[in-house]
């Protein structure tokens, strides 16, 4: 400090690398990477075919046999 004039001031390491620093600058856009970096991110969207209803034929009865389940099954209700 003894070689310091009157009134100069002396900023730290870090303000004296600061200051030699370029300022930032933009990046350019580039619109075709762009583009091709998000059709690789997000494939198409595959939509199925339609659902159809389900059928459930995994036992097979005749309308007799199913209607004579289903009485069945309310008498068994009726009695408990």
């Amino acid at each position: 400090m003894a070689g310091q004039e009157y009134g100069e001031e002396h900023g730290s390491e870090d303000e004296d690398d600061r200051a030699n620093v370029d300022p930032p600058v933009m990046p350019e856009f580039d619109r075709a990477d762009a583009e091709g970096r998000f059709d690789d991110e997000n494939p198409e969207v595959i939509i199925p075919d339609e659902v159809v209803d389900h059928v459930d034929n995994d036992w097979l009865l005749d309308e007799d046999e199913k209607e004579q389940l289903v009485t069945q099954y309310h008498a068994n209700l009726a009695a408990a």
